[in-house]
């Protein structure tokens, strides 16, 4: 199993390398690698690193790197390799004195079926990881979520069992977990009392804030979610679930999520 990660990373090298094509021009960095860690302990893990695969393997490297364990991650999910012990001394030492490999920061992102840990890995050590953290992050994102949507087949073919898992058939879904934007409560209310069919101003009313307010809830829901409208932003977070925890003198049921997600599926239909 220790031989699973190395095996992919060079069985799917042409298929790696054709999606990482711009990383270097585009996020400041040579080389990346992403964990897929699923829910029943399963991993899926590539790699661009090629040079030092098998010495990682062979020579036991990777029992002192750290860099998925838990309680690493910031606000924000991120965390900068320097300033954690996300590694032994000894395996960074080998990693930028043998391979010329420096990792500068790792990313998580988290959905229901698993979780996402892309790092961030350059040829060459920044002078201040943190300002290549913020200068790269944004780019870094749209290269994780172009490369796990170009990989998603081969992900699935690997793990059938999560074949029908949303992450891997709905993209605007991972976009907004790539991009690691999630609603607020406040968002989600707004939201919820737009899928019971209530307007802004009646909305205003309920939660005792202004109609502007309201309108600008709805107006980042729309953006997180990654959709054009409301009534497709209702769609998105009643199929994801995102009502079921949302406070309310009238409970959404299951069974309200499955009738608003038929009403909004008519609704768009009709649009189109």
């Amino acid at each position: 199993m220790n031989q699973l990660p190395d095996i992919l990373s060079l069985l799917y090298r042409n298929q790696i390398d054709a999606l990482s094509v711009d990383l270097k021009d585009a996020c400041k960095m040579q080389y990346f690698v992403m964990y897929i860690i699923f829910n029943d302990g399963r991993k899926f893990v590539v790699s661009n690193i090629y040079h030092m695969l098998f010495s990682y393997y062979a020579e036991a490297l990777y029992k002192e790197d750290y860099h998925c364990a838990d309680g690493l991650m910031l606000p924000g999910n991120y965390y900068i390799c320097d300033e954690v012990n996300c590694s032994s001394q000894r395996f960074k030492e080998t990693l930028e004195s043998r391979f010329g490999v420096y990792r500068t920061y790792y990313i998580e992102r988290v959905c229901g079926e698993c979780k996402f840990v892309f790092g961030a890995v350059t040829d060459v050590k920044p002078n201040d990881p943190l300002l290549h953290y913020r200068d790269s992050i944004k780019p870094f994102e749209h290269f994780a979520y172009q490369f796990v949507l170009g990989m998603k087949k081969l992900i699935v073919r690997h793990n059938p069992q999560y074949s029908s898992a949303m992450v891997f058939n709905d993209d605007q879904y991972l976009q907004s977990v790539i991009y690691n934007k999630p609603l607020s409560a406040r968002e989600k209310e707004c939201l919820y009392w737009a899928a019971r069919g209530k307007s802004v101003e009646e909305t205003s009313l309920i939660l005792n804030i202004s109609i502007e307010t309201v309108k600008s809830h709805r107006k980042n829901t729309i953006k997180k979610l990654h959709v054009t409208n409301v009534t497709q932003a209702v769609f998105q977070a009643a199929k994801r679930g995102l009502f079921l925890n949302v406070s309310d003198s009238q409970p959404f049921s299951m069974a309200d999520h499955v009738e608003t997600v038929r009403n909004n599926i008519e609704l768009i239909n009709q649009s189109h």
